[in-house]
């Protein structure tokens, strides 16, 4: 079907314009970290759903050609998932990779032998870049010891503070939010000594759920889960061939949604939907043994 063709098209074009700009911002900008000029964390949230969508056409694939195909549009995703060191999106990655990889296991186990390939075939690239890895889990364990001492001046210290401002502010308008207000009110609190000053201008609180009902309250709140979980009941009521890979997204975006807002920013957001409309566009013939329930 013409959906089917689409949804493979757009994850190879993905795959390869993704791995485009970053090599374009180290060769003509010499820029190796996060100083993009886009946001590197819904950037990585697109290059994480498009590696997922990889993986699984890789497990689906029955010939030689097909599985270099897929095993290349996987590979060209690594270096933009590295680079950009977004921590929530490497956690959303590898949970996703986990259920598909124990869900194509059992429905069947010649699979192990692929995913065993695919992790072999992984360790050079991945060894090649595991300085920037081991940067992060540095980082983050800085970060850890600075909180247990009382200081949330970090990245994951300044998240835990928007939480705590979120949940003092959502009480305060509970059905429908306090829309753009909540700036005034995150100063209030930052006056009172409840949060630190440092966080007054970030315009979100760095998880889309709490984030939501703050600004849009329950009414908001049911409107994001509506996003998600209207997918997921098409997806496994009408037994869409493609609902893995619909399903694998959603599964990225929720987990992402825990310390950012994946659902706010216009480009993933704008994937998310195509993906959704084109897995529910695609009609399901008769599943083989090799297919992904």
């Amino acid at each position: 079907p013409r959906t089917v063709y689409n949804l493979r098209l757009l994850t190879v074009l993905g795959a390869a314009t993704s791995l485009i700009y970053l090599l374009i911002q180290m060769v003509v900008y010499n820029n190796y970290g996060r100083d993009w000029n886009i946001n590197p964390i819904p950037y990585t949230t697109f290059v994480a759903s498009i590696a997922i969508i990889s993986i699984y056409f890789l497990l689906q694939s029955k010939t030689f050609k097909q599985r270099s195909l897929w095993l290349l549009t996987f590979i060209a995703t690594l270096a933009p998932m590295f680079f950009s060191q977004v921590r929530g999106l490497w956690l959303a990655l590898t949970i996703a990779i986990l259920l598909l990889a124990i869900k194509s296991i059992i429905n069947n186990k010649k699979s192990i032998f692929l995913l065993i390939a695919l992790i072999l075939i992984l360790a050079i690239p991945s060894y090649s870049m595991s300085g920037k890895l081991i940067q992060r889990f540095e980082t983050t364990k800085i970060e850890m010891q600075k909180i247990s001492s009382g200081n949330l001046e970090t990245s994951i210290g300044l998240r835990l503070q928007m939480w705590k401002a979120a949940l003092y502010l959502s009480t305060e308008s509970p059905l429908i939010g306090l829309g753009d207000t909540h700036m005034e009110r995150k100063k209030e609190l930052a006056e009172q000594g409840i949060i630190s000053s440092s966080i007054i201008d970030f315009s979100h609180y760095h998880n889309q759920f709490i984030n939501d009902l703050v600004k849009y309250g329950i009414v908001g709140l049911f409107l994001l889960l509506s996003t998600i979980f209207l997918p997921l009941y098409y997806f496994f009521k009408n037994d869409s061939k493609y609902k893995w890979p619909g399903f694998l997204v959603v599964l990225i975006f929720v987990v992402a949604a825990l310390t950012d807002v994946p659902f706010q920013h216009a480009q993933p957001l704008t994937f998310y939907f195509i993906v959704m409309y084109i897995t529910f566009c695609t009609n399901a013939p008769p599943l083989t043994k090799r297919e992904i329930q």
